[in-house]
């Protein structure tokens, strides 16, 4: 038989099924809630961020200047220099004589120097020769100095007075030449100061026509100089 007081016991320990329903539909409106809750969270931060780079890219930037180029520094002018006399070395063979080495200035240049290495210290000799090309009636006195190595060789005076050319040969001389000896390099410098009238009135400029060529000579073996 069924005891009536077992089966009361049993029942009482059960919850009632409405208070169970009850509390489901309990939880699960707080577990929805949650997860709206979560929802609205990740979907404000994604706003959010979505603000901040759209902000960014609609924003002006402002372009980073490019460095400064740098200043270049003037450049020093070179300093001009005197127009050398032209060269007239390897002059073709003369009678009588050989033009080794040589230069030509103008009378305005004042000082010319060359340089030249001796083959030979036998017969060696300067040939000196004046061009003008002027009017007759402006006449100028010309004074030449020559020295070899800084040593004085010849002074030389002479009027000019119409156009045309006068030439001089200097001699080499064993002592005043010295200091020179074949295989080395020696220096030969002319020296041309202009005066107005025969008797050196004044030191004057000298007119542009007015020019002097300097050649070294060494001889011809066997021959004496001549110079035209």
């Amino acid at each position: 038989m069924i005891n009536l007081h077992d089966l009361m016991d049993e029942r009482s320990e059960l919850p009632p099924p409405t208070l169970d329903r009850s509390r489901m539909v309990g939880v699960r409106a707080r577990i929805a809630a949650r997860r709206r809750a979560r929802l609205a969270t990740v979907g404000a931060g994604c706003a959010l961020v979505l603000a901040i780079i759209a902000g960014y890219a609609v924003a002006p930037h402002r372009a980073t200047p490019p460095a400064p180029a740098a200043t270049p520094s003037p450049s020093a002018s070179p300093t001009p220099g005197p127009t050398p006399s032209p060269n007239l070395t390897e002059q073709p063979s003369q009678p009588n004589g050989h033009y080794v080495a040589g230069f030509t200035m103008a009378f305005s240049e004042r000082i010319g120097t060359h340089r030249w290495t001796p083959t030979t210290l036998d017969g060696v000799a300067l040939a000196v020769t004046l061009h003008s090309d002027f009017p007759v009636d402006s006449p100028l006195t010309v004074r030449i100095t020559i020295s070899v190595n800084g040593h004085p060789e010849a002074i030389m005076w002479t009027g000019i007075g119409q156009p045309g050319t006068q030439s001089w040969l200097v001699a080499r001389d064993g002592v005043v030449w010295a200091g020179i000896r074949v295989g080395v390099p020696s220096t030969v410098m002319v020296h041309i100061s202009t005066f107005s009238g025969p008797d050196e009135d004044e030191l004057i400029s000298p007119p542009a026509n007015t020019w002097a060529t300097i050649r070294i000579v060494e001889p011809v073996a066997g021959s004496a100089f001549h110079v035209g």
